[in-house]
């Protein structure tokens, strides 16, 4: 039933219209570019200003990183699917993609949910986040988080109780179980699912929650005064910091809604067992996630957003400046040749003369 399924979406893949080929593959290219070179400006921001190495941006820098490696080696294959209509490249690299999608998805998810946490402690539990949140234990929490992913990912493919094949409906290689092994298929996707969806998302939810009431309560309390807010060691800073951060949650949540809700579906009905553009869907949704990161900071976050700023205006105020010195370069020999003309003419003159 499988094999049905994988040939049907093959087939779909493959007898595309040329308007949805071009529709598919500029918005995969148009990912990347987002992708890549958004989180790329936030990650040279944030190092070259030293103000700007916080607790809170190493989770950003985390998440631009992870987002950076998904445009630059997992994206790039699925825009060659839109564009060939079928997997292109070696079993090998099949392998490496479905290893890698999984684990840069997961690292996202992770320090997403790190960075609600953060949030937590930060605004509700300002004692225990200067204990608990320093940079050496950040980093220590983003390294876990980058690590245990690829465990859990090569682990079962070197025991054997996964593959990674081609699935064309997700134009993408993903896992897929031997189904010999129902119980070990079954264990382990119930134990992804915990880790990888239910926990993650219930601490978002929770975190927020109680942020959100915290921070309410504390506008009503504080309408007036600004002496209370100072005394809990809550600052303006911290406050839009929290607010961006729930921005970056709430989209990448949205984002990820169809991603689980098709990953339910495809689990409880069989694999490729759910129309094409079901799983399109899904790994657009999945792939847009990574553009959330650039486009909440770079609207939201002052700071990094002015470091940018300059980072790009240096290279523009470099192009112009190479430009404006070519032009005087180009002028001052026009001019020496326009001086030298008439004493070339004379000296011309003077021979034919003589």
């Amino acid at each position: 039933m499988d094999k049905e399924n994988l040939s049907r979406l093959l087939n779909d893949l493959q007898t595309r219209s040329k308007v949805t080929v071009a529709f598919e593959s500029c918005f995969m290219v148009l990912v990347i570019i987002t992708a890549f070179c958004g989180n790329l400006l936030i990650i040279a921001a944030v190092f070259k200003n030293s103000g700007l190495r916080t607790v809170t941006n190493m989770f950003l820098v985390g998440l631009a990183i992870a987002d950076v490696l998904t445009a630059s080696l997992v994206m790039p294959f699925t825009a060659s699917i839109f564009v060939h209509g079928n997997w292109i490249f070696s079993e090998t690299t099949c392998i490496f993609q479905g290893v890698f999608i999984l684990c840069v998805i997961w690292i996202s998810l992770h320090m997403v949910t790190l960075m609600a946490i953060n949030r937590y402690f930060c605004v509700i539990r300002p004692r225990l986040y200067k204990k608990y949140f320093t940079k050496r234990s950040t980093a220590a929490m983003i390294s876990v988080v980058s690590i245990v992913p690829f465990i859990l990912t090569i682990s079962p493919y070197l025991s054997g109780l996964v593959t990674y094949i081609f699935r064309p409906g997700k134009a993408s290689c993903f896992m897929t179980f031997d189904p010999d092994r129902r119980l070990g298929k079954i264990a382990y996707t119930f134990f992804l699912l915990i880790i990888y969806t239910i926990l993650p998302m219930a601490f978002i939810a929770v975190c927020y929650y109680k942020l959100f009431c915290t921070v309410k309560q504390h506008a009503k309390a504080t309408k007036n005064t600004i002496r209370s807010r100072q005394s809990e060691g809550w600052s303006s800073e911290e406050m839009r910091m929290t607010k961006m951060l729930l921005v970056l949650v709430v989209g990448f949540v949205f984002c990820w809604v169809p991603v689980i809700t098709v990953d339910f579906l495809n689990a409880i009905m069989g694999t490729g067992s759910l129309p094409r553009a079901a799983y399109v869907t899904y790994i657009l949704f999945a792939y847009f996630s990574s553009c959330i990161n650039p486009i909440v900071c770079l609207t939201l976050n002052g700071k990094i957003r002015r470091e940018a700023k300059k980072l790009v205006c240096f290279r523009r105020l470099r192009q112009v400046g190479d430009a404006e010195q070519t032009i005087e370069t180009n002028l001052d020999l026009t001019i020496l040749r326009v001086k030298q003309t008439p004493h070339q003419d004379r000296a011309a003159g003077e021979v034919s003369e003589n």
